[in-house]
């Protein structure tokens, strides 16, 4: 049976289209059809059927959102719906013929959760908290000298912040008044077995004058993407309920509760003279509910409100104990995740750098990566994408070895075994054949860092079974003399280099899985299983490097596309995978610098990757990327993209899939994306060791300023293939030392080390490859180096 009928084939819904087109008179659509079809390359998958689902959601959302906030205009709604609806902002997004309404300038959030839990709730940039995708959420809210203030309208006056720079608790701060103080603080806890939000305002009187306020929490339909249907809602001891399931705890009685349709009033602008209705019914959805309390702050008085939500969805029959939840018990569960996450803090890698700001933004996302840890699968965001991606969970896997959290990578073995067909193939989603390279170099590397041969026996049957369906996928083109002929069918590959094609990207991962699984066979003694995948991946790689040659010659950048079937375009960044994290060729092979300066002149805006295809946004993780291959080349543009992809992760350090170039707020995707997440610590990482070509690289990104006399940076317990490294290297006035330790394990072949330092200083307009290379003779070992050698590049050391 050929592979084509193997694999889920789109063609009989294309039928059932095209008839009812001709059956109903509408039969001029068949030739949009037909454009579709025939875009790209042939592919036995039309487009990934599981991404039509995610359409549906889309379309259906988007034309609730539409009728629902246009509706209603009165009402105040989320940050993205204020700001897209302003025709004076620059996130202006009209509604036109586009009846669907969507987050296209604002989707940012961060999320909050539990390490271990498949749970999250989400806090977006002016302390919306929302505790599930596709809920409700809770605003909080403000009363004070006859105005409302209200989150959504504040964001000029909002900062967000987390607790001691790294902590996974988000701080709302609201400059309202120069006499109040105004936070809202959320905070994921675990208590009596309950995984719950902790929402706390604090209120502080800055004044001389006793001040009157009232404060509160609103029960809003919407969260940061759609709307979150509240259809029942009522109050009844403390406890307000949304759809017969607890939502919100108030340890503290109100002053005053209602329910409301918001016909004619939103209650959040004033309900002082509203009648307090505690239960109600829509089907529409479309119900908003809130409590208020109302105090007296004499001069200095400083007051705490909380409010607890449960996290994730509740069956109603739930949540008795939640129900009875007291403020000491919080109080408890609080100190106790602190101190949790100041163990956290000390687990797995550790960096000290002088760059404070920097080391904070590595520390947040270190201690953030567990929102993306479903138990047995990563997930690639909270909300719209809180599902497994083998291509995601690829890049997270590796970030969380790279943190020295492998123990979290190995029940994520038997999920990625879950998704293999009985022909072999890795299927993420059809028609995206990387997925089979990424689950066998995932799975294969991670056994190998660990020296888990046991696991790796175990397994071998399934990964070399996939290892051959990559081969026999490849078999499939090698008929007639087309330019693809011994590369992997066309296919959608990762969405964001266009329609089907035969794309380098997925076979640079289907060579890596060939090459990793042969090298993996080796060490457990089966050598002529060795040998037999050493043969297809050195047929694999010829064929591939003859098509990689002709498609640099195709074009006059001498640069290498995506597919030898397209010029040199935004897609050719899915070439840099094969630099990183594969390392399948050289940085200095003469296709790379092309590639580079192509990318680098036609898509850097304001310092990050434009991504001009599907994603149409400052995109990154594709950032990290590029910055990935000028790092290997020693080339100090990685630093330009680093330092941008730092300002624009702003406060919380969290990125959205795509950011919009003008509104500066997320445009694509989650709006705390796991990917983007991972490449950054990767990136951050990599600057101070990166294996590179069989070698240990320690400092290849370090900056001169870094080596000022008095400066100090140090690594410890950093996981590489190589073993567990730690190192720390100390600036003085007439010398640089070093002191180094590399730990090997079971199944960590033997290397060599090498410093890399900054040759003297890096002008501003030069992007120089300029790099003094100090071989570290032994596994432990300690070395002073000269100043004047190291501007001096002597004999004794190997430019790099």
């Amino acid at each position: 049976m050929s592979l084509k009928k193997k694999i889920f084939s789109f063609f009989p819904l294309d039928r059932l289209v095209r008839w009812y087109l001709r059956t109903s008179g509408k039969e001029y659509l068949i030739r949009f059809i037909d454009g579709l079809s025939n875009l790209g390359r042939p592919s036995s998958v039309f487009f990934p059927p599981e991404l039509f689902e995610q359409g549906l959601s889309l379309v259906l959302s988007g034309l609730n959102n539409t009728l629902s906030i246009q509706s209603n205009p009165h009402w105040v709604w989320p940050l993205w719906v204020e700001r897209q609806q302003d025709p004076d902002g620059e996130a202006f997004i009209p509604t036109g013929v586009n009846l669907v309404m969507g987050n296209l300038s604002r989707r940012d959030w961060t999320a909050i959760g539990i390490r271990g839990s498949q749970k999250e709730g989400m806090v977006d940039p002016v302390g919306m908290v929302t505790s599930q995708p596709f809920g409700w959420s809770v605003l909080p809210f403000l009363q004070f000298q006859g105005e409302s203030y209200l989150p959504p309208r504040l964001e000029k006056k909002t900062k967000q912040r987390l607790r001691n720079q790294t902590d996974p608790v988000v701080i709302t701060e609201y400059n309202v008044s120069p006499n109040l103080g105004w936070e809202c603080e959320a905070q994921a806890l675990l208590t009596g077995g309950e995984e719950l939000i902790c929402l706390t305002q604090r209120l502080q009187n800055r004044s001389k004058e006793t001040l009157k306020v009232t404060v509160g929490f609103g029960l809003r339909p919407y969260n940061m993407l759609t709307i979150g249907h509240i259809n029942k809602i009522k109050f009844k001891n403390r406890l307000w309920r949304i759809n017969k399931k607890p939502a919100l705890l108030l340890p503290t009685e109100p002053d005053r509760c209602l329910a409301s349709g918001g016909e004619r009033q939103d209650p959040i602008l004033g309900s002082q003279e509203m009648p307090q209705v505690t239960k109600l019914r829509r089907r529409s959805g479309l119900l908003i509910g809130q409590a208020e309390y109302d105090y007296r702050l004499a001069p200095g008085d400083e007051v705490e409100l909380v409010a607890v939500i449960p996290m994730g969805k509740q069956s109603m029959g739930q949540n008795n104990q939640f129900a009875t939840l007291s403020l000491k018990a919080l109080k408890k569960a609080k100190y106790q995740a602190t101190e949790f996450w100041q163990k956290n803090n000390r687990r797995g890698i550790q960096l000290t750098l002088p760059d404070v700001a920097f080391q904070e933004a590595f520390g947040a996302v270190k201690n953030h990566l567990h929102v993306y840890d479903d138990g047995d699968h990563f997930t690639a965001g909270t909300f719209f994408y809180h599902f497994q991606w083998l291509r995601d969970s690829a890049y997270l896997a590796l970030a969380f070895e790279n943190m020295g959290f492998a123990e979290d990578v190995d029940p994520k073995v038997a999920g990625f075994l879950s998704l293999q067909t009985k022909e072999g193939f890795f299927r993420s989603q059809d028609g995206e054949w990387d997925g089979a390279g990424q689950a066998i170099t995932t799975l294969v590397r991670h056994f190998l860092r660990s020296g888990d041969t046991k696991g790796l026996e175990q397994h071998f049957p399934a990964l070399y079974k996939g290892a051959l369906w990559i081969e026999e996928a490849r078999q499939e083109t090698k008929d007639g003399q087309a330019p693809h002929a011994g590369l992997l069918p066309a296919g959608i590959s990762a969405e964001h280099f266009g329609p089907n094609d035969h794309y380098f990207w997925d076979n640079f991962w289907g060579l890596a899985a060939l090459r990793d699984l042969s090298k993996a066979a080796q060490m457990i003694g089966r050598n002529q299983t060795h040998k037999t995948l050493e043969q297809l991946a050195e047929g694999y790689q010829e064929r591939l490097a003859q098509v990689m040659g002709e498609a640099c010659q195709s074009n006059p950048e001498q640069g290498l596309p995506c597919s030898i079937y397209r010029p040199l375009d935004t897609a050719a960044i899915g070439t840099l995978v094969s630099l990183w994290p594969l390392d399948l060729f050289s940085p200095f092979d003469p296709w790379v610098g092309p590639t580079l300066d192509y990318l680098w002149e036609n898509n850097l805006r304001d310092g990050l990757f434009y991504q001009k295809i599907i994603h149409t946004g400052l995109n990154v993780y594709l950032s990290a990327q590029l910055a990935e291959a000028f790092l290997a080349r020693g080339d100090q543009r990685a630093w330009v993209i680093l330092a941008s992809i730092l300002a624009h992760g702003g406060p919380t350090h969290v990125w959205p899939e795509a950011i919009h170039p003008q509104a500066h707020g997320g445009c694509m995707g989650d709006g705390d994306h796991g990917w983007a997440a991972a490449e950054f610590v990767n990136l951050v990482r990599n600057l101070l060791v990166k294996e590179q070509e069989n070698e240990l690289l320690l400092g290849l990104g370090i900056r001169s300023e870094w080596l000022e006399p008095g400066k100090r940076i140090e690594l410890q317990d950093a996981p590489t293939d190589f073993g567990i490294l730690s190192y720390e290297l100390i600036g003085s006035i007439e010398h640089l030392e070093i002191k180094w330790e590399l730990k090997r394990g079971p199944g960590h072949s033997p290397t060599a080390l090498f410093l890399l330092l900054p040759k003297g200083s890096v002008e501003a307009d030069r992007w120089g490859i300029d790099k003094v290379r100090v071989a570290l003779d032994g596994d432990v070992g300690r070395l002073k180096i000269g100043r004047e050698l190291v501007e001096s590049n002597c004999d004794t050391q190997k430019s790099a």
